[in-house]
């Protein structure tokens, strides 16, 4: 902004001189002296030149503004006369391109773009921070709260009194962790035919994190699929207990529900399963 304001009172300053009474007497006292060769055109290029040019054929102005840019006709003359410049610089096109969060901005000087970018980039950290202390203060009040929560797709197979699932799914707790698991379960059921189903699900804990669904697990629960306007409807639901199933001050427990597409049919089964974390995060660390 400092270096915008020195440029636009400079342009002021030096309009208000072009066109002062003082240099236009100036200027037309000097207009026809110098000389140069016979055809003596002077051409400026992105400057202001005065008494510019002289001789036989008038100078020819070419770039933004020309004061005196040749005067033409019987001015001037003589061989070996001299021409007088004097060159102002004005007037530039912007050379120097910007572009932050989609909006490009041109600037003459380089220094002018560096001031705007740094600017930018000490308010982009500083709003980063003001976010990050936030998600701090929300992560610390929510620490104390055991649960979690994790929604994704699973696939069970029947075949005999076995069952066999698998799925995936995201899990969060209130620490602000995310996370990517799978479980594998194996078990007992009820029925007798084959069948097959696939479903969305989601399962809510008492977990103090994501991350103690890992490890062993016991799921209690039942089935029952049919048609409905035409379409094999699945619903299902397990009581889930998480964690170390041989140290009861380490289990936690939680409810499954899941709906989807499956063989028609009805069942209730008691699974073992294992869970494993692919991926995971802290919603703070995005922050930092």
């Amino acid at each position: 902004r400092t270096a915008s304001n020195l440029y636009s009172k400079a342009k002021t300053g030096l309009n208000n001189y072009m066109n002062s009474s003082s240099y236009q007497s100036y200027f037309k006292s000097t207009g026809s002296s110098g000389g140069g060769s016979r055809t003596g055109a002077s051409t400026g290029n992105g400057y202001v030149g005065r008494n510019s040019g002289s001789g036989n054929n008038s100078g020819v102005g070419a770039g933004y503004r020309y004061y005196g840019g040749g005067s033409g006709g019987s001015s001037g003359g003589g061989v070996n006369g001299n021409t007088s410049y004097s060159y102002v610089r004005y007037n530039r096109e912007p050379s120097y391109k910007l572009t932050i969060g989609g909006t490009t901005r041109y600037f003459q000087t380089e220094a002018e773009m560096n001031t705007v970018k740094k600017v930018c980039s000490t308010a982009k950290r500083i709003n980063k921070d003001e976010m990050s202390k936030k998600v701090n203060l929300v992560t610390k009040i929510f620490s104390n709260i055991n649960y979690t929560i994790t929604d994704g797709i699973n696939i069970s197979l029947t075949f005999g009194i076995w069952t066999i699932d698998a799925s995936a799914g995201i899990s969060i707790d209130a620490k602000g962790n995310i996370g990517i698991q799978h479980s594998v379960a194996a078990g007992v059921t009820s029925a007798s035919n084959f069948s097959i189903a696939i479903d969305a699900y989601e399962t809510i804990t008492n977990a103090p994190d994501i991350y103690a669904l890992e490890s062993d697990g016991i799921n209690i629960g039942g089935a029952v699929a049919g048609e409905v306007l035409g379409i094999p409807a699945y619903a299902g639901g397990d009581i889930v207990i998480a964690g170390d199933v041989n140290s009861p001050d380490k289990d936690y427990y939680g409810v499954t529900g899941a709906i989807g597409v499956g063989t028609e049919g009805k069942e209730i089964h008691i699974e073992m399963s294992h869970t494993k974390t692919d991926w995971s995060t802290n919603i703070s660390d995005l922050f930092k």
